[in-house]
């Protein structure tokens, strides 16, 4: 009788306890720069401590000390090719003369083909390309920012995906997901000069510049990633047949400092998720900061695709001369990381 009751207790345990479900999840941003990443490593962060086995495909480490069960696979051809002196990238200098240079815009639509032949190429992808013939991911979380690239193993096992965007939503991402930009009301990604007070022309050129970027993208970028995945996948369609089966679009953005804007239950908003609690500075940076008799502290960077220690001469001649005339203030420049 007694054994007979605790084999019922046990049964009903069993039966109602939680199950514990370790996935095994790939994380792919094999093309992201260093402020992308920043919002990529504390998901998979998470996702490590909370048991998960993840498989991280990465052009750059994370900066930060991942759990023992998070698996990187970082590519040193594609660390060159995000970080070093040549690839498209590079020459921002250049490139960014002009508020709104046309011949640059339209070339960055061509840097997906460029990235993809190099992804396929790189012998880190095609490791992990094998190993996906015996290890089934059931999940994939990659970068929507010009990663479709990844796309090719996703539709050839059809496995579940969710995009993370490192910034706000993209328009063609929108487009394929059924959630376009509401141009009406709130500026697109592209027009970030522009408040949601916008009168009629404001809200015509952010119409137009979703439209034609969602155009240039669709008929001209897309397709050239298309014909590059099509060597290895020679049925591969139009990537934006793969994006529109996301099961979940993720963005960093918050409420608090976008605009309000219509989005599906599957889009959701991430913004500071990469936030962590202030530090003590160095001894030697909080004098500098804390300096007695100063007004403030400015501290100008260029953000980590566009390197300080490019900047031509007679520009940073412009910005010395202007830092010059502030002396009641502390100024602190990020020419370059490391």
């Amino acid at each position: 009788m007694e054994r007979l009751a605790f084999l019922v207790a046990f049964s009903l345990v069993a039966i109602t306890a939680p199950g514990a479900f370790c996935a095994k999840i790939l994380f792919a941003y094999p093309i992201a720069v260093t402020s992308h990443t920043q919002v990529y490593e504390p998901i998979i962060e998470a996702l490590g401590q909370r048991g998960h086995n993840v498989t991280v495909y990465a052009g750059l480490a994370p900066r930060r000390e991942m759990p023992p069960n998070v698996n990187l696979h970082i590519s040193k051809q594609l660390e060159n090719v995000l970080s070093g002196d040549s690839g498209p990238l590079n020459n921002s200098f250049q490139t960014l003369r002009t508020p709104l240079n046309f011949k640059m815009i339209f070339n960055s639509f061509d840097w997906p083909r460029q990235w993809c032949e190099e992804i396929m190429q790189d012998p880190v992808y095609h490791n992990l390309w094998n190993a996906s013939n015996d290890t089934v991911f059931d999940l994939v979380i990659v970068s929507s920012a010009f990663n479709e690239c990844v796309y090719g193993l996703i539709w050839r096992d059809k496995l579940p995906f969710v995009l993370v965007s490192p910034t706000g939503m993209f328009p063609w991402v929108g487009y394929a997901i059924g959630n376009p930009s509401y141009v009406v009301a709130a500026p697109t990604l592209f027009l970030s000069s522009s408040s949601n007070r916008m009168n009629f022309m404001e809200r015509l050129s952010n119409w137009a510049i979703s439209v034609i970027y969602g155009a240039i993208y669709y008929w001209n970028s897309a397709p050239k990633t298309s014909n590059v995945l099509r060597q290895y996948f020679p049925e591969f369609p139009h990537p934006n047949e793969v994006t529109k089966n996301a099961s979940l679009y993720l963005l960093n953005t918050d409420i608090s400092m976008d605009y309000p804007r219509p989005l599906l239950p599957s889009v959701k908003e991430i913004g500071g998720l990469h936030c962590r609690s202030a530090q003590p500075l160095p001894e030697d940076l909080e004098s500098f900061v804390t300096k007695p008799g100063s007004s403030g502290l400015i501290l100008f960077s260029l953000g980590s695709t566009v390197k300080g220690v490019h900047m031509p001469p007679q520009f940073r001649a412009v910005f010395t001369e202007v830092f010059r005339r502030l002396p009641e203030y502390q100024v602190m420049v990020l020419i370059s990381r490391g």
